[in-house]
């Protein structure tokens, strides 16, 4: 899938008109913020990462702002709730080394979303809040989950659509 940011939605809102958006994107998404801090342990994971992957990972940090993730089952992974975490293996993977490989999963149903913590290393914020160790929450549009050094703001479709004609 191609590395869609807040500016191709706009874009896209703005060329095709809302009935056509609506038909496009139909899913949840996870909008990245802004960054929340700089963790306690981040200096020895980004040492290793940079050493490892030959990349800048502060460089690397700042190119996933405004980045728009759909929350979304990978076609091919089996059945149960959406994986988020840093590497491929996961249905939303967030190229970022302050997220865990499984950092939480959001489970979603005709009730609304739920957002669990799968022990991650950095923890799992939802609007400030720390969500406990392999805890859960009912995650509505418009929360804030920090994962990593990272704020993400939730969106329902529809939340998403209204974010994006008010300007945000």
């Amino acid at each position: 899938m191609a590395t869609l940011f807040i500016k191709d939605f706009r874009e896209e809102l703005r060329r095709g008109g809302e009935a056509n958006f609506k038909l496009r994107h139909g899913s949840s998404v996870l909008v990245v913020t802004g960054r929340v801090a700089d963790l306690v342990n981040e200096g020895a994971l980004s040492d290793r990462t940079a050493v490892a992957s030959g990349r800048d990972p502060i460089r690397q940090g700042l190119a996933i702002l405004d980045r728009v993730f759909p929350v979304v089952k990978s076609p091919t992974q089996p059945r149960g709730p959406i994986t988020i975490g840093r590497t491929s293996e996961n249905d939303v993977a967030i190229p970022e080394s302050s997220i865990s490989k499984r950092h939480c999963l959001i489970e979603l149903d005709i009730l609304g979303a739920k957002i669990f913590d799968c022990g991650a290393t950095n923890g799992v914020l939802l609007n400030g809040q720390s969500l406990g160790v392999k805890a859960s929450a009912p995650l509505r549009p418009g929360d804030e989950i920090s994962l990593g050094r990272f704020a993400f703001t939730f969106h329902s479709p529809e939340s998403f659509l209204a974010f994006l004609k008010s300007g945000g």
